[in-house]
C-alpha cells in the first residue's frame, strides 16, 4: 500500500488570461492523477493532488494583485 501526491495549482479551478500553458499543464497532472487513481487501486496505491491557492508574492506585487481576489484578466484590469 503507498500513495502519490501531486501539487498543481487552483489555476486549473478558474481560468485566467496569460496563462494558458501553465494552466494546461497542471490540468494534465489533475487529469493524469485521476486516471493513475483508478489505475492503481487495485494494488492498493491511492493518488492525490493538492491544489493550493494564491499566495503573496513577487508575481503580485510586480502586476499589481491582490493575493486575496483573484484577477479576471489583464485587460479588466488595467481598464479599470
Amino acid at each position: 500500500m503507498g500513495a502519490i501526491i501531486n501539487g498543481t495549482s487552483s489555476v486549473t479551478l478558474k481560468t485566467f488570461d496569460l496563462l494558458s500553458v501553465y494552466t494546461a499543464s497542471k490540468a494534465a497532472v489533475n487529469a493524469l492523477t485521476e486516471v493513475m487513481a483508478l489505475e492503481l487501486a487495485a494494488f492498493g496505491i491511492q493518488s492525490h493532488v493538492v491544489l493550493p491557492g494564491q499566495a503573496p508574492g513577487t508575481a503580485y506585487s510586480s502586476m499589481n494583485l491582490s493575493p486575496v481576489q483573484p484577477r479576471q484578466s489583464l485587460s479588466a484590469t488595467s481598464a479599470a
